[in-house]
């Protein structure tokens, strides 16, 4: 049986196959993963090819049907010193024998089927999601909160799989509340995404859960998707410096990640594509495509038609991981969401000067801070006065940052303002 471009989740456009994949085995917060294939082997669609001794990872699974020819150690390729596992495919994209639905009666099917899925936090997180959803960490909890939020201006995937995949995105919802005994979720989504707001809501009208499943509209602001500035948002709580969303019976997840759940429900397939927005001023043609983790950022832009004019930057997205690469071989993992690729004119950097005293970080700020005070305290070393402006309520969204046009470091500066006053 070969992979069908229909059984994809979100209908998005699926990248051909590329002639080798890489497939890095350090894709698991603190847990790398280890091989259990060997050079030689044939491997297909969906079949285990690594695991994680960790209770915190997941496994990792291919994402191409073809022959293992290398097992390398190589951080050219994934930006650590860590094995790569290189696969050459054979354009059949057969599926692996072994793939079934899973059988979820109980939350520890649930939590089971969640590891066996691969699945991690989509969004830049590589925390395997069954360890978020643990017992311990949520048995109090009542509320799920979707996160929606676009997180970069140069992606919008999340509208799009909004727009083309709200069954899967609505069933992801209602198994994790069912299974984690949770009352009610809301879908945070930016107000301007008027028709995927449509379309979620159709679907929750047509499955009947309008009672447990609201759509929350959240302000146009930039950069948005912080999940304290999430919860503050759909919510009105304010979470200290201190304080998890669990210590507020609250459950955050990422729409992809959600999404991945009510797609994984429904045909066992295991996370081994990702739907990543290839954007940026070089690219010859920005799209919303889904591609095979392991292809190379060199063969997604090509399939996009290639760079306009040769780049000056390229950056590798996600909300918590966004790095600059060194080289177009670095493959996709699980935890990248975007290709970013600069002319040398728009390469976002700006040098920074004085303060130009023009209010615009407290105007943004989604709990009423003084960020320019904050800057100051810190750079006197003042711990009374940092507190004393409540530092610990930031919610690190990053907008005063984003705003100010004296390019000041406010998102280090609370970073390493909270670790002083600790």
């Amino acid at each position: 049986m070969t992979v069908e471009a229909k059984e994809i989740i979100g209908g998005i456009k699926m990248m051909e196959t590329p002639e080798y994949v890489y497939i890095p085995m350090a894709q698991n917060y603190g847990h790398h993963c280890m091989p259990f294939v060997s050079v030689g082997e044939t491997v297909k669609v969906g079949q285990p090819i690594a695991y994680s001794e960790g209770n915190i990872g997941a496994p990792i699974h291919s994402s191409v049907s073809g022959e293992i020819v290398k097992i390398v150690e190589d951080d050219d390729l994934n930006g650590v010193d860590d094995q790569v596992i290189v696969i050459r495919t054979d354009g059949k994209q057969e599926m692996w024998e072994g793939i079934r639905k899973p059988e979820m009666n109980t939350r520890e099917d649930f939590l089971k089927a969640l590891r066996e899925s691969g699945m991690i936090g989509l969004e830049g997180e590589c925390l395997a999601t069954h360890a978020r959803m643990d017992e311990e960490s949520i048995k109090n909890d009542t509320t799920l909160i979707v996160n929606g939020a676009e997180w970069s201006k140069y992606a919008d995937f999340e509208w799009a799989m909004m727009k083309k995949d709200a069954e899967h995105i609505i069933d992801g919802a209602r198994l994790t509340m069912k299974f984690m005994e949770l009352r009610e979720c809301y879908i945070a989504v930016e107000k301007t995404a008027k028709q995927a707001i449509r379309i979620l809501e159709a679907e929750i009208r047509e499955k009947g859960v309008e009672d447990k499943i609201k759509v929350a509209g959240l302000p146009q602001s930039c950069p948005p998707g912080s999940d304290r500035v999430v919860i503050f948002e759909t919510t009105g709580q304010i979470l200290a410096a201190n304080n998890l969303p669990e210590d507020f019976g609250m459950v955050v997840a990422n729409l992809y990640s959600i999404a991945f759940l009510g797609f994984y429900a429904k045909t066992g397939m295991p996370l081994v594509r990702k739907v990543i927005s290839v954007e940026g001023s070089a690219v010859k043609e920005p799209k919303d495509i889904m591609v095979p983790l392991g292809a190379t950022v060199a063969d997604i832009v090509a399939y996009c038609g290639g760079y306009k004019k040769e780049p000056k930057k390229i950056v590798l997205g996600g909300p918590a991981v966004t790095r600059p690469i060194k080289n177009q071989n670095v493959p996709i993992s699980k935890d990248n969401n975007a290709i970013i690729a600069f002319e040398e004119e728009d390469i976002p950097v700006r040098e920074e000067i004085s303060c130009q005293l023009c209010d615009s970080c407290k105007k943004v700020c989604p709990i009423h801070l003084e960020p320019d005070l904050l800057y100051e305290a810190f750079e006197a070393d003042d711990t009374y006065q940092l507190k004393a402006l409540g530092l610990e309520r930031c919610t690190e969204c990053g907008r005063c940052a984003f705003v100010c046009p004296a390019a000041k470091p406010l998102s280090y500066m609370i970073e390493q303002a909270k670790i002083l006053i600790h």
